[in-house]
């Protein structure tokens, strides 16, 4: 019924893909708005076309899969990897393998790849493709300023259990921070570069920092707006902290979508960054991979929400929702060019919700 392989999308496709998306999920889902599409699948620096593709037959649209193509550092190379995101397959046609020929499809577009919040139902299809690796989840790390406000976010019977107010949350600050100056930017220069490449080797894999990356993912979103903070000493940047505020009713929480910094220099600008908001949000949320800054947030009064009443807190807020408490992620790669003691190690990926699709509008 099928041709073997989808094919990629074109510019006068859209209109088809708009219809197609609000068919299978609402009027407004963000893939349908083109601003969006184009930015996410045709915009990013490291693609020269649209790297999106789509399943068709007879001029009808049965399915969909997206790529976002980055320069990761993994060991001590940079390497092209393809962060897969909204794969769809009409749901009149599934169990025939249609799925298969996407990811298949994607896979063609080169190793490595990764996904950051997969479906697991999904996974054992990816298995079957190739060298394929559940990595586990995101950790989830908390930062409350307000008991009561977080309470009310919670199902009712989980807020009864009652919810722990971080130790150090009134702010005891120390020289760390008070010899750094935070300075809000709204775009990244040349010096970023000089920064990145400074403290790069911190992380065993990541994605690549570099000021055109840190443009287009977050300076340049057509639509959220991200607060961008450069800590410096002596004029130097010694670290970067991404975040964005969302507010639901009398609810408020401040996103940490992104933060590096050099090792010296990591409880500084992380105390910068919660003295910044401690007014102004409920609480702080930052969702992120690997072995990366545990002790500094637990120095600061964070703690891991998972086993406590607040790993029931909503990931999306707009609407609320609970039907998805995680962020998991998993990897593939062929060859022998890459280390794979180092490539399915969990603790070596640092990700954040600003890789992939994880942090995107979600309007209704």
């Amino acid at each position: 019924m099928f041709n073997d392989l989808a094919r990629q999308f074109k510019k006068k496709d859209f209109p088809k893909l708009e219809e197609f998306v609000k068919k299978h999920f609402h009027e407004k889902y963000i893939l349908s708005d083109e601003t969006f599409f184009e930015w996410q699948y045709r915009c990013n620096p490291y693609v020269e076309d649209y790297a999106f593709f789509l399943l068709e037959q007879d001029a009808e649209l049965y399915g969909y899969i997206g790529l976002v193509p980055l320069d990761y550092k993994i060991g001590g190379q940079t390497v092209r990897l393809n962060m897969y995101a909204n794969l769809l397959v009409d749901e009149h046609v599934r169990g025939f393998g249609l799925g298969t020929l996407l990811i298949k499809r994607a896979m063609q577009e080169g190793s490595p790849a990764a996904i950051s919040g997969y479906t697991p139902k999904s996974f054992p299809i990816y298995q079957k493709l190739g060298d394929w690796m559940a990595l586990g989840n995101f950790y989830r790390y908390v930062h409350v300023f307000n008991s009561e406000a977080v309470k009310k976010l919670l199902p009712p019977d989980i807020a009864k259990q009652g919810v722990i107010l971080n130790k150090g949350s009134e702010g005891d600050y120390g020289e760390e921070s008070r010899e750094l100056v935070f300075e809000s930017i709204t775009t990244f220069d040349a010096s970023f570069d000089e920064f990145w490449n400074r403290v790069r080797n911190r992380y065993a894999i990541t994605v690549e920092r570099t000021r055109a990356y840190m443009g287009w993912r977050y300076a340049d979103h057509p639509y959220l707006k991200y607060e961008m903070r450069l800590a410096k000493k002596d004029d130097q940047t010694v670290g970067c902290v991404v975040y964005r505020v969302e507010r639901v009713n009398d609810f408020s929480i401040a996103r940490i979508v992104d933060f590096v910094s050099d090792e010296q220099a990591e409880v500084g600008v992380l105390e910068k960054f919660v003295v910044e908001v401690s007014g102004i949000v409920d609480i702080i949320d930052f969702m992120f991979s690997g072995q990366y800054g545990h002790d500094t947030l637990k120095q600061l009064g964070f703690f891991d929400v998972y086993g406590t009443p607040l790993e029931h807190l909503p990931m999306y807020f707009s609407p609320v929702s609970y039907a998805k408490n995680y962020i998991n992620f998993c990897a593939w790669q062929e060859g022998d060019f890459i280390d794979k003691n180092i490539f399915f190690g969990y603790n070596n990926w640092y990700l954040t919700r600003g890789d992939d699709d994880q942090d995107r509008p979600n309007p209704h």
